[in-house]
């Protein structure tokens, strides 16, 4: 049994080609909004997330911080890892699927942070 994810979202950097040990792959920091009651507001979540191949190599040019995306992403999963000495969760997943939808409307303000994880250079 396997489970996806399916949404739109914002690149929350530009996307990473990077090498892996099955060949490249463009790594993404994917942001959606929830809303936080403690805060009474929304606040971004993070997925980090991959997209191989060709497919990769050629979107690279359009993977920008900003960038409206729909995606399908397969097998999401909860990972962990250390950051600043401190054990941190985060949702990672590999897109099967993604739609580029827009750049990035004049009156969106970025969301803070922009890294989902750790060291963006690391396989998902």
């Amino acid at each position: 049994m396997s489970a996806s994810l399916f949404g739109s979202f914002r690149l929350g950097r530009d996307a990473r080609m990077v090498e892996g040990q099955n060949g490249k792959f463009a790594s993404l920091s994917l942001a959606y909004d929830t809303y936080d009651s403690s805060k009474g507001e929304r606040v971004p979540q993070w997925i980090g997330a991959t997209l191989n191949g060709t497919r990769a190599e050629n979107l690279m040019e359009y993977l920008k911080k900003g960038t409206l995306v729909e995606a399908v992403i397969a097998d999401p999963r909860l990972e962990s890892y250390t950051k600043d000495g401190k054990e941190t969760w985060q949702l990672q997943g590999h897109i099967i699927k993604i739609e580029l939808l827009g750049g990035k409307r004049e009156d969106d303000k970025p969301a803070e942070g922009g890294d989902a994880g750790g060291d963006g250079d690391r396989p998902l």
